[in-house]
Order: structure tokens, then sequence, then C-alpha cells
């Protein structure tokens, strides 16, 4: 059986045009990265003007120029795994170039803050059925994951300006 990892990480800005969080299979890492499970959540729990952000999952089918972001350790959920060697995760990252990709799919996001006792939309990103951006169910063999080969990405890419909004973001993948 693969290795499954978590990548995650908390409090990202939505900074415009940039990938909240990716992962990276580069040239000759001699592994194929299959993702399962891509989580967006809602985490303001200040008083903020919310804005409606539109946020892309795509796939990198080609890494080219990339700049800038903060390297995120991806967490084992088993340690006995192997080590993950070249495969990498960012967040904060800009692919300036960003070749072919696959948009997989597109949303809107609400960042205003979550009010227990109201159940808007916001409430509702905060709950982990509802923040589920993609999902392949391990269990249905005929549902199969995003797979990255060799210079290949995933990336969740916000694209509205937005200013004070933050969101935490999760990747669920194997390893083989």
């Amino acid at each position: 059986m693969a290795g499954t990892w978590v990548t995650k990480f908390h409090n990202i800005p939505c900074n415009t045009s940039k990938w909240m969080l990716s992962i990276e299979n580069p040239t000759s890492s001699g592994k194929i990265v299959k993702v399962y499970r891509v989580w967006l959540q809602n985490n303001q729990v200040g008083a903020l003007t919310g804005a409606q952000l539109i946020f892309e999952l795509r796939k990198l089918i080609t890494l080219t120029t990339i700049s800038a972001g903060t390297s995120v350790t991806p967490k084992s959920q088993n340690s006995g795994n192997v080590a993950l060697g070249t495969v990498v995760s960012w967040t904060n990252r800009t692919y300036t170039t960003i070749g072919t990709n696959a948009l997989m799919r597109r949303l809107a996001w609400s960042t205003d803050e979550t009010t227990v006792s109201t159940g808007t939309n916001d409430e509702w990103e905060m709950s982990f059925p509802h923040c589920i951006m993609w999902d392949s169910n391990y269990k249905d063999s005929n549902v199969e994951p995003i797979v990255l080969r060799e210079n290949q990405a995933l990336g969740l890419q916000q694209l509205t300006t937005a200013t004070a909004n933050f969101v935490d973001a999760f990747m669920e993948f194997t390893v083989e």
C-alpha cells in the first residue's frame, strides 16, 4: 500500500493570483503522486469585511517558471511511510509561466467571519463535509485520483483581489 500524506497550511493570505497550496512532483523524482482530497476552509474568526473570492484547483501539466513561496512539510499518516524524496508542497507560490494546465474545479468562496448562531454559507464553510473541494472516494475503484507524474503539480489558486482574508487548505495524497 502506498504511503498516505497530508499537506496543510493555516491562515494563508488570499493574495491575488497566488497559489494557496500546491504539491509539486519534480522531474527525476521517480515518484507518482495521487491526490485524493482537497479541502478549503474558512477560518475567519475576527470581525472583518468579507469578500467573495474565486478559487481554482488546477493541474499543472508542465512546471516552468516558478518564484517565491514558503515550503510546507507534508505529514505522514503512518510513521513507517517511505520519505517523500523530492516531492514538495508550497504555500503562497507564484507560477509565473504555468504552461499547459487543466482546470479541475472552480468555486466562489466567502471569506466573511463565521458566527456560530447565524448558519450562513460562512459557517457551512467551516464544516469538513462542506469544505471539500475535491474528493476521490477510496472505496470506489471507478473514481480515479488526480495523478501527478514527474514535472507536474496540483495547486489551489485564488484569482480575486482580496485584502485581510485568510483560509486554511489541506491536500491528502499518496506517493508511489
